[in-house]
């Protein structure tokens, strides 16, 4: 539009291709679709498979990110049992816009 108005795009019309639009851009998952998943999860043998799926749901982070957490990344502060409060450090860089480790 900026080209446009200033009268400069019919120079450059023919020299140009639109941008590719994403057509692999990740859905919500409904509240239902969650709570399946965490009922199949928590009746899986693997003891770090419930923790990791909540984290990655609760937080937003990115399958990427997920996979360079380490124990030192985690912050958690305890009161009888509990976590009171706690932090994650998420480290690396940040994968293109609109793409994961899993769409690459």
């Amino acid at each position: 539009m900026i080209l446009k108005d200033y009268k400069l795009w019919d120079v450059v019309k023919g020299h140009t291709r639109p941008l590719r639009t994403p057509h692999d851009v990740g859905k919500a998952i409904s509240h239902e679709d969650e709570e399946r998943l965490i009922t199949a999860i928590g009746q899986s043998r693997s003891p770090a498979l419930l923790p990791l799926f909540v984290l990655s749901i609760d937080s937003g982070l990115r399958a990427s990110e997920v996979r360079q957490l380490r124990h030192r990344d985690l912050n958690l502060v305890w009161q009888d049992g509990t976590i009171e409060q706690g932090w994650l450090t998420v480290r690396g860089p940040k994968p293109k816009a609109g793409q994961d480790a899993l769409s690459r």
